[in-house]
């Protein structure tokens, strides 16, 4: 997968709560040769800036952290069965790389819920896919060493998965492979909003509610991103599966202060469009695994 326009590039910057990513294109109104729209056809969700014939966009996108760590504060129950298989066998360059983002969520989770056993296994994991997508294995060896010696302190390691998430895009910045680093931000949302779609029955209408509209934003920028790069039929068919879920958190009218008389309550149309981007979702990803 690559980029439509040559001039396209991005900045990928990882912090605690949030991923900025940001894309820097010719200013234009047309389209290029192919019918994909240029970057700056894109509103962005947070900053705009024009730079003489460049115009700078920042997305606002999932890491492996921002997920696992709302439903830690919101003391949500762990559940280890919605995990993903420990032992993947991914056998295309997409698969595994999809699966790396699904993965680092995984290890994200189970970290912040100090479950020390399954993060041994979802690192040694996420070390595999790592390897096969072609990141170098300094930085491989370097995350495996960190994260072993901080293994008693959560926030440590949540600061380890970040700081590896950041330099594998990095890595596929400086090598031309963008498309790449697309699939593994993928892969986190995949398995964000699965999880967050198992924790319906212990998290209160509010809390769900932000987890949903933070799951919506970044689902947004995502597919306005998609649209910069030519891709195959393999992740056209993600795009589209990402494309009706968008349409049901939509439908879903999720809004940023939950009214005082809805804060305990969900009405049967809700129950509804909970129950399909639950199914949606879950099939995705059963698909991908």
């Amino acid at each position: 997968m690559r980029a439509v326009r040559p001039f396209f590039n991005y900045c990928f910057i990882a912090v605690i709560m949030t991923a900025l990513f940001a894309v820097t294109g010719c200013s234009s109104d047309k389209k290029d040769d192919s019918g994909q729209k240029g970057a700056a056809d894109n509103e962005s969700s947070s900053t705009s800036e024009n730079d003489g014939n460049r115009e700078v966009q920042i997305y606002t996108l999932p890491t492996p952290v921002q997920i696992p760590s709302l439903l830690k504060i919101n003391n949500s129950v762990y559940l280890q069965e919605e995990l993903l298989p420990m032992n993947p066998s991914q056998k295309t360059h997409f698969l595994r790389a999809i699966s790396l983002g699904m993965y680092m969520i995984d290890l994200s989770y189970t970290s912040i819920n100090s479950d020390k056993q399954k993060s041994i296994y979802y690192l040694k994991t996420v070390r595999t896919l790592m390897v096969e997508i072609g990141l170098g294995s300094k930085t491989n060896k370097s995350l495996a060493d960190r994260f072993e010696r901080n293994i008693e302190t959560p926030d440590s390691l949540s600061k380890i998965i970040l700081e590896a998430y950041e330099e594998g895009h990095v890595y596929f910045r400086e090598h031309n492979r963008e498309g790449i680093g697309l699939l593994i931000i993928s892969g986190c949302f995949i398995e964000g909003l699965h999880l967050s779609m198992q924790h319906t029955e212990s998290l209160s209408v509010t809390s769900l509610n932000h987890a949903l509209l933070l799951q919506k934003s970044y689902l947004t920028n995502l597919l306005r991103i998609f649209a910069l790069f030519e891709y195959n039929d393999e992740v056209a068919e993600v795009i589209g599966e990402l494309e009706a879920i968008k349409k049901v958190l939509d439908d879903m009218g999720l809004q940023r202060f939950v009214p005082s008389e809805e804060k305990s309550t969900v009405t049967p149309e809700q129950q509804k469009l909970r129950d399909l981007l639950t199914k949606k979702i879950s099939t995705l990803r059963n698909r991908l695994i």
